[in-house]
């Protein structure tokens, strides 16, 4: 990338937000070149799916030093206080890490920290899915305040009303965080529509796009494989991700491109 330039002398890459744990194999990809890494953890214990060591079979837990365990109640609460987040993240990394970082790696509601953290530091924005095509979209709000507001914390708000300026407001202030980033790491056009359209607006406003193509073999490292013989059981594994559900409703792109 054009704008953001890695090198190992420098401070380190700090990862912010860890949908499906997805980042972590950027991070361990910059640590093998000699390049340092802060990783911030910031779903519990329980949560299976984002939590780092449930995907990768070198990761124990307690963590390493690089990784930092700091649990949010939920990131929604991001978007609506990013200046005093933003804070507090530079805050918990400068415990560890004495230099400024040489960029920052955002994903998930992290995004929307972008304009105050580390002014002037590259950032990049890795969205997981929904926190772009869905949460950044400014033109697809009304649908998504209308189909989410009973949802998540939402549904604990008495007001509809409410709850849907709210959602509109968090969409702005992604879309915002997205706007403020270098570059973003998104699926290929052709996918996803949505997708498809925030990027472009992206693009207009400067940040450089990077269409990502997500292989780790990371998880799989110890499990057997090779050549089995002619009477053996073939067991294939496949990475696809199927949704028979539509998210938010009204988005009917949004199937991960399994259906071409």
């Amino acid at each position: 990338m054009e704008k953001v330039k890695l090198s190992k002398n420098k401070g380190p890459v700090v990862f912010l937000g860890g949908v499906n744990a997805m980042p972590m194999m950027y991070a361990l990809e910059l640590r093998k070149i000699g390049i340092d890494v802060v990783y911030v953890v910031d779903r519990p214990q329980d949560d299976m799916l984002s939590r780092p060591e449930n995907h990768f079979p070198d990761i124990g837990y307690p963590y390493p030093d690089w990784i930092i365990e700091k649990v949010l109640p939920s990131q929604i609460f991001l978007p609506l206080f990013p200046r005093l987040f933003a804070r507090w993240i530079e805050s918990v990394v400068r415990k560890v890490r004495a230099t400024k970082p040489q960029a920052i790696v955002l994903n998930g509601f992290f995004c929307s920290l972008a304009p105050y953290l580390w002014p002037g530091q590259p950032k990049i924005f890795l969205p997981g899915g929904s926190d772009l095509d869905s949460w950044a979209d400014v033109e697809g709000q009304d649908v998504l305040s209308e189909t989410f507001s009973g949802r998540s914390i939402f549904k604990y708000i008495p007001f509809p009303s409410l709850r849907k300026n709210l959602i509109k407001y968090i969409v702005g202030e992604q879309f915002k965080g997205a706007s403020h980033c270098d570059a973003v790491m998104y699926f290929p056009r052709g996918f996803n529509a949505q997708g498809d359209r925030v990027l472009e607006q992206l693009e207009n406003l400067g940040v450089k796009y990077v269409p990502r193509y997500d292989i780790s073999f990371e998880p799989l490292k110890y499990e057997e494989r090779g050549v089995i013989h002619s009477r053996e059981k073939l067991v294939i594994f496949s990475g696809v991700r199927f949704l028979f559900k539509t998210f938010p409703d009204g988005n009917e792109s949004y199937n991960k491109g399994n259906d071409l």
